[in-house]
């Protein structure tokens, strides 16, 4: 198994974590032996239950890691390679895209190359991984 069940090595080790200190904790308090056990063991099963549970919640989170080009078109960013004149030559863009600063192959259909640093407008997609860039 992956671990991320109920029956779990960190959902037991969670219980016996929980049932050890509440227990400690109860008799250090001077309460009762079957006080401090019921106590132990409430504690136990609810450390037991918030880790399953917090785990089954972790399975379900996903990410791609994988930028999508398309929310690309319009936003504004730099040169980090030159892109050559009339998609002579495909350069890189720094661009912010779902969020994240990235680095995006691209094309011009300017007149003249444009160097590095310079500011540039995504204008359309090209494919999965280049886009098409003016000067902004």
């Amino acid at each position: 198994s992956d671990g991320g069940g109920f029956l779990s090595i960190r959902s037991l080790t969670g219980f016996f974590f929980g049932f050890g200190w509440a227990g400690v904790a109860a008799r250090q308090a001077d309460w009762s032996t079957p006080l401090s056990v019921i106590t132990g063991l409430a504690v136990g099963l609810g450390m037991f239950m918030a880790i399953g549970l917090m785990f089954q919640q972790f399975r379900k989170l996903t990410s791609s890691g994988n930028a999508d080009n398309t929310t690309a078109v319009g936003a504004t960013g730099t040169v980090y390679l030159t892109v050559g004149a009339l998609r002579a030559r495909t350069g890189k863009i720094e661009v912010t895209v779902s969020g994240r600063v990235t680095i995006i192959d691209a094309v011009t259909d300017a007149e003249t190359d444009l160097p590095s640093r310079a500011r540039i407008r995504v204008i359309d997609r090209i494919d999965a991984a280049t886009v098409l860039v003016e000067p902004a």
